[in-house]
């Protein structure tokens, strides 16, 4: 785990497929349809034993990230009533088989480098990945957000995006010239380049924020 940080929280770490991982090694989507529990990222790991239900979180990152984020996504449209909320960085959003209808509103978090060549910023129509703006503006809408997002620098090179009056959280960092990176302020596994914003606890706290509303199923 990125910054060797032990979450009392549940990450699960897969991609979505029917048949073969969505987004392949070439980088090419593959079809997405269903949650499956396991994936080129290994087994899907169980809920820790006296893991809270208001605790349930997915989070699409560590070594799995891109792919990891899209099925973040995926499972936010799909397990509303299981999923506290959900966070990706640099999430690749490949089309899904029907149409995003959340039984409720789910907080969301989506953190993403302008010069992510991998999974780029402003979308790509050769990889069938919508630009991040658009992804989240969906979100938006879902969420039933009244206003548009509210613009802040909190740290040089850094853009927070929230919107405003939302039935439930819609956040976004923009960190310019970061690659396809889990960014950290040191070192990590990941890349050896440190970034200006440490995503592991900035997403911990999201989660924090947002628990699991009771009376939710499947």
């Amino acid at each position: 785990m990125f910054g060797r940080i032990m979450l009392p929280a549940v990450l699960l770490l897969s991609a979505v497929v029917t048949g073969q991982p969505a987004g392949t090694s070439t980088g090419e989507p593959g079809p997405v349809d269903r949650p499956v529990r396991t994936t080129g990222c290994g087994k899907t790991p169980p809920a820790p034993a006296g893991t809270p239900a208001t605790r349930t979180i997915v989070s699409g990152g560590l070594t799995c990230k891109s792919n990891g984020g899209g099925f973040a996504g995926v499972l936010a449209c799909r397990l509303s009533g299981r999923i506290a909320a959900s966070a990706q960085v640099s999430g690749a959003f490949y089309p899904q088989g029907g149409v995003c209808e959340p039984r409720r509103p789910i907080p969301v978090l989506e953190i993403h480098g302008s010069a992510d060549t991998t999974i780029p910023y402003d979308g790509s129509t050769a990889k069938s990945l919508p630009p991040i703006p658009s992804w989240l503006a969906g979100w938006a809408a879902r969420n039933r957000c009244a206003g548009g997002p509210v613009t802040s620098t909190p740290v040089t090179t850094v853009t927070r995006h929230v919107w405003r009056r939302c039935a439930a959280a819609v956040e976004h960092y923009r960190i310019d010239g970061l690659g396809h990176d889990w960014p950290s302020t040191t070192p990590n596994p990941d890349s050896d380049v440190p970034s200006v914003l440490d995503a592991t606890p900035l997403i911990w706290k999201f989660f924090l924020r947002h628990r699991l509303p009771i009376h939710h199923g499947h």
